[in-house]
């Protein structure tokens, strides 16, 4: 059974990552973009080793083509509340954690200080605000090993009534 959600913007953008083997889709409503550009850059690419980010995959083109990136929507602060009835339903069809977290100074301590629960919890970090390549670096060495995927977060923010990053985003709400 195919569950209609809001959520069907996010499909090309939560594949786990970049790997040889088969993709896991994290969300699929039916309502998604073809995946072909994404999987173009998969070929032959190595899947990364958590806590050793000598193996993680360099930055492509595609990757430093997609920078600066910075959300029209979204900013660094406090989470105050939680989002309305009709998005905590809409994140019950979510069956894996999500964060949203940019290069600031406060994303990279959250990022550290949530690590290893983020890791546990099989979650994938979306980087909503970096200016360089070496921005993307800092997050992903930051991360160790839990995927780091490049995404204005502009659109997800609108349909979860989301302003503020760094958040985890699970079945379980939205949270600092």
């Amino acid at each position: 059974m195919i569950v209609k959600s809001p959520l069907a913007a996010l499909l090309p953008l939560l594949f786990v990552s970049a790997s040889a083997q088969a993709l896991e889709v994290i969300l699929d409503t039916g309502e998604g973009r073809p995946a072909a550009p994404y999987l173009e850059r998969l070929e032959g690419a190595e899947e990364p080793t958590p806590r050793n980010t000598a193996a993680l995959p360099p930055l492509n083109d595609a990757a430093e083509r997609m920078l600066p990136i910075e959300p029209s929507r979204l900013r660094v602060a406090p989470l105050q509340g939680q989002p309305p009835a009709h998005v905590r339903e809409t994140l019950q069809h979510m069956p894996r954690p999500l964060c949203l977290v940019g290069s600031d100074p406060q994303s990279l301590a959250w990022l550290e200080h949530h690590r290893v629960a983020l890791m546990q919890a099989g979650a994938v970090c979306m980087l909503v605000q970096a200016e360089t390549p070496e921005d993307l670096e800092r997050v992903r060495d930051t991360a160790h090993g839990i995927p780091v995927q490049l995404s204005h977060g502009d659109d997800l923010a609108e349909r979860l009534q989301l302003d503020v990053y760094p958040v985890l985003i699970s079945r379980e709400g939205i949270e600092q």
